[in-house]
């Protein structure tokens, strides 16, 4: 089993891993998380979350459209 926490931008992409990225993965035995950063997404604001999740799931991606 790995965890994947994956630090999204705003509701649309949380909703596009919740519909499309856990279904497919988990069949993997792979496990996603969205984290809601509740949109106006900047470095400033993303680093210390990124850093939080760093220590609580296997891998940590980002799903992000600057």
């Amino acid at each position: 089993m790995l965890r994947v926490a994956i630090s999204a931008e705003g509701s649309t992409e949380r909703e596009f891993i919740s519909s499309v990225l856990q279904p497919y993965f988990s069949d993997k035995n792979i496990f996603v998380y969205p984290v809601d950063l509740r949109g106006n997404v900047s470095i400033d604001k993303a680093m210390p979350e990124l850093n939080k999740l760093l220590y609580n799931y296997d891998a940590v991606t980002t799903l992000y459209d600057f």
